[in-house]
């Protein structure tokens, strides 16, 4: 396993406890190698919140660690991310606003 597949664990919700566990054995990702998040991540996070695989707090979390972590280019995405992190901006992390959040990344 490598840096890039742990940070693609972390960010997909998969065992993220054992990546984070892992990712000091590894040397950090240059700007260029950085990790692509996307909007079909973005919406595969999304529908797992929908379906309360994780919860508000992790959701706020994870974007957090999107956003701050530049290892990792959100990009495409970044008004999203920014808004998850700053959530109080769309009224809160709720079913509502993650349901019309979906739609809008679709």
């Amino acid at each position: 396993m490598d840096r890039r597949t742990l940070l693609k664990k972390i960010v997909l919700f998969d065992k993220p406890e054992e990546a984070f566990c892992e990712l000091g054995n590894f040397a950090r990702l240059s700007k260029e190698d950085a990790l692509l998040v996307d909007k079909n991540i973005l919406c595969d996070v999304l529908t797992l919140y929908l379906n309360q695989q994780i919860t508000d707090e992790d959701l706020k979390d994870w974007a957090a660690f999107v956003e701050c972590n530049d290892e990792i280019n959100c990009t495409l995405i970044e008004d999203f991310i920014f808004a998850l992190a700053n959530n109080e901006m769309i009224g809160g992390i709720n079913s509502n606003s993650i349901a019309l959040m979906l739609t809008l990344c679709k």
